[in-house]
């Protein structure tokens, strides 16, 4: 129900379900049965590029919960196949402080991945 209110609900509405999706990713250990993590990582990738900012930090929460401890490496990948982390980098020159400082620190950790590392270093070499 939640990611479906992520598809169709109002900004409002977009914003209190990625936050609610947060809250039961951060407790999801204690879960009888785990969220789908890939339909609603994906939902919360498309909230990422919703025009309000409170909608995009409540989303880039809830993916962020995927990256946190020992969940990084399996996160990671979940955020790379989501394709989640151009959007992450994108909020690195957003007017928003909040999301700059999130994705800045979303990023130093999921390039702490030497895959990712990897990834990178091949596009890098693309552009050179």
């Amino acid at each position: 129900m939640l990611v479906q209110l992520l598809d169709f609900g109002t900004t409002l509405t977009k914003k209190n379900a990625a936050i609610s999706l947060t809250h039961f990713s951060e407790n999801s250990l204690m879960l009888s049965r785990p969220i789908p993590k890939q339909k609603a990582s994906k939902t919360l990738v498309r909230v990422l590029e919703d025009p309000d900012p409170g909608a995009c930090e409540a989303s880039l929460d809830a993916l962020l919960t995927l990256i946190e401890a020992e969940r990084l490496q399996s996160g990671g990948k979940v955020l790379a196949e989501a394709n989640a982390i151009p959007s992450i980098i994108k909020f690195l020159s957003s007017s928003s402080p909040t999301l700059q400082e999130k994705a800045l620190n979303a990023l130093e950790r999921i390039f702490r991945l030497p895959e990712f590392k990897r990834i990178m270093g091949l596009c890098s070499d693309a552009f050179s």
